[in-house]
């Protein structure tokens, strides 16, 4: 994933728009999704680094017994589970060596997938999409990735960035985001790294 995503973006970057290859820009939408949901479920899993100790620890007891993974990669493992929202940690990293450009491949799925957001006025279409609930769930969990993802990968991070349009995209996440409203906004708040020192005017969106 940490190789995968970036050279997704850097191929979108390198021809300029997401809409000028619509393939790749779905791909990277799936990507993205999958990170948000796969970094939320860790938040709601937050002993699983320690179960994953223990299963170690007891697997090495056990005679004739052989562990899927050698002991350097268990460390690895380990490693990774031990952040909060690993994928997005890891990303951050891997987009923090990438250029502007890349950040701004980001920027204008974020901002499409909060405009679908918004003529979809809350309400959920009958298409689903495998994986994600409805299209409008999936366009949510991209859009608030793509912050969280920008956010970690750029210094001056998300919520200053004239890139996204944040007050926008914090409001459909508070007014618009059905029965995900909470988790998004809580990813929102505490899975970048940033947002305590965002405009008082986003920080009032998200409040509970």
């Amino acid at each position: 994933m940490a190789v995968v995503l970036p050279q997704v973006v850097a191929n979108i970057s390198r021809q300029g728009a997401i809409t000028t290859s619509p393939e790749l820009a779905a791909a990277l939408a799936q990507l993205v999704a999958f990170m948000y949901r796969f970094d939320q479920a860790k938040l709601y899993e937050s002993g699983i680094q320690n179960d994953f100790s223990g299963y170690r620890r007891v697997m090495n007891k056990c005679s004739g017994v052989a562990l899927p993974l050698d002991e350097s990669a268990a460390s690895v493992v380990s490693m990774f589970v031990a952040q909060p929202g690993p994928f997005a940690h890891r990303l951050g990293v891997a987009f923090q060596a990438l250029g502007a450009d890349s950040r701004l491949v980001l920027a204008e799925l974020c901002n499409a997938c909060c405009g679908t957001i918004d003529r979809s006025k809350g309400k959920e279409p009958a298409q689903k999409m495998d994986g994600f609930g409805s299209s409008v769930d999936f366009c949510r969990h991209v859009m608030v990735g793509c912050i969280i993802l920008y956010d970690r990968g750029s210094k001056s991070g998300a919520f200053g960035s004239r890139d996204i349009a944040v007050v926008k995209c914090c409001t459909a996440a508070k007014k618009r985001g059905g029965a995900d409203t909470a988790s998004l906004c809580n990813a929102l708040k505490y899975s970048t790294a940033t947002f305590s020192t965002s405009p008082d005017r986003v920080q009032e969106i998200l409040e509970d």
